[in-house]
């Protein structure tokens, strides 16, 4: 795999200029500026992540009031198997894709653009093959506990659903590539896209009016409309290509088949070479939640695991406008880190945490002071066992608000394989903690488990992006550093500024 030297090393100039030339091509015949996109994505992917999770919040809220706790436990713990089949599928591949794409389309080549999403579906049926085989052996590894039936008698469908929702996944990142956000956020998320997770809610709603919502059923309905939001991803992916090619045909007059010679030597085993990293931070970091329930479900009871799934599910309500913020600012880190304008930046990255912050913090509060108001009004008095575990997640969710986009800025600062090493040490820490705690406490140890590790693992990322990158990124009260923000997110940057390094 190629290493690539950090972002703050290069000079000002190139990066300044690959900003400036990301609207030459990809977005030829269009007026549209790179500020005027950049709001465009944040807008409707804010807007597509409040509908789908809306929608499965509430599909979940009435499976916890109509199945059976055996049944509803079984749900939960299917869902979070599925999520990390998914990302097994997956293989770090979405975001170098996105890389990929954007480096062609800046110079017109959407002939490549084109053989790298071939090259990552390809690539993405060996993982596919290899999800599906792990979904078949579990079926005979799980126990005869009422909790794992899913896994066990419906496991084909089970691997099935993981392989739609990490094809629907990759088929989101390249609409996202190609700049259209409101096709992206209609076919994929990790947990759904607004098609699927709608639909679902719709369906289940009705099942539930007829008698039939079952978990059989919900696996079914999961597998259909995630396959049904695959084939429109894959029509609107070729309209956006098509599009794509004609403005560049357009605006530099040359005929569709011309394009520049192909850099990089797309093929399956290159996507899988440039992924596996992403694929070990994203395992050991993002999905670690549903390796906490996976784990419950192994040592603890049925009750226990469908409670800290529903405590997961409430805490990550509150955690959206922190998981936005780090998908829009990533190329403003990128830009002022490449002309060493270090302390805007800091001010930036402060004043987007206080802007995150406040609400959030304020949400986080509600689920400390008030547990079992909040589990009783969501999902039921049959959850509300689980008010102190919602309560000390809800504090290992604080310390993450407040060291901001910590992650983020160590990935365009050109350190990913230092927090991949930080992400597997507090993973094997977790894992080794996790154990004996559920043994003792319950689903109170595994939150103790997760907020210790994890709290203490974004401090000391926040300390790695001050030591390696030079600049602070937890909240700031000052009002300046609020102004630089809006400044920065609103400004236009037709042309690109020169700045000392």
């Amino acid at each position: 795999m190629s290493t690539e030297a950090p972002l703050i090393n290069k000079q000002p100039s190139d990066v300044v200029d690959s900003v400036a030339m990301s609207t030459t091509h990809s977005e030829a015949g269009s007026s549209r500026t790179l500020r005027s996109r950049l709001l465009s994505g944040a807008f409707w992917s804010t807007l597509g992540r409040i509908c789908s999770v809306g929608a499965l919040f509430a599909t979940e809220i009435c499976m916890g009031r109509t199945l059976s706790v055996s049944d509803c436990a079984a749900y939960f713990a299917v869902s979070a198997f599925v999520v990390l089949l998914a990302t097994g599928v997956l293989f770090g591949t979405p975001q170098i894709v996105i890389r990929a794409i954007k480096d062609n389309l800046k110079n017109g080549n959407t002939e490549d653009s084109r053989t790298v999403v071939r090259k990552c579906f390809a690539a993405i049926t060996i993982t596919s093959a290899i999800a599906l085989a792990i979904a078949i052996m579990s079926s005979y590894a799980v126990g005869d506990e009422p909790k794992w039936r899913a896994v066990r008698e419906l496991s084909l469908l089970v691997g099935i659903w993981a392989c739609c929702s990490a094809a629907c996944q990759i088929a989101a990142g390249v609409l996202q590539a190609l700049d259209d956000f409101r096709s992206a956020v209609l076919i994929g998320a990790r947990q759904g896209g607004v098609v699927a997770n709608s639909l679902f809610l719709v369906i289940s709603l009705l099942a539930y009016q007829a008698g039939y919502l079952s978990l059989g059923f919900a696996l079914v309905l999961q597998v259909l409309l995630n396959a049904t939001a695959l084939i429109i991803a894959w029509w609107l992916i070729e309209r956006a290509l098509n599009n794509n090619q004609e403005r560049c045909r357009t605006a530099t007059d040359m005929p569709t088949t011309t394009h520049l010679p192909q850099r990089t030597n797309y093929s399956v085993r290159w996507i899988l070479q440039e992924s596996w990293p992403n694929f070990l931070v994203q395992m050991t970091s993002m999905n670690i939640v549903y390796i906490q329930v996976l784990v419950l479900g192994w040592l603890a009871t049925a009750r226990s695991t469908a409670d800290y799934y529903a405590v997961l599910r409430l805490v990550s309500l509150v955690q959206v406008a922190q998981l936005l913020v780090v998908a829009t600012l990533g190329p403003f880190i990128a830009e002022l880190l490449a002309s060493n304008r270090i302390k805007q930046l800091e001010r930036i990255m402060r004043g987007v945490a206080t802007l995150v912050a406040i609400p959030t913090l304020l949400a986080t509060l509600v689920l400390v002071v008030f547990p079992k108001t909040v589990i009783h009004l969501t999902f039921g008095d049959d959850f509300v066992g689980a008010a102190l575990a919602l309560q000390i997640v809800a504090v290992g969710t604080a310390i993450s608000v407040i060291t901001g986009c910590n992650s983020v800025a160590m990935v365009m600062g050109g350190y990913q394989s230092l927090l991949m090493r930080i992400s597997l040490l507090a993973f094997v820490v977790h894992f080794l903690l996790i154990v004996p705690m559920i043994d003792k406490w319950d689903i109170v140890g595994a939150a103790l488990a997760a907020t210790i590790v994890y709290g203490i693992y974004n401090l000391y990322v926040t300390f790695l992006v001050k030591r390696n990158l030079g600049f602070w990124s937890y909240p700031s009260l000052s009002p300046q550093a609020i102004r630089e923000t809006f400044r920065a997110l609103t400004q236009r940057r037709n042309k690109p500024e020169s700045h000392p390094a």
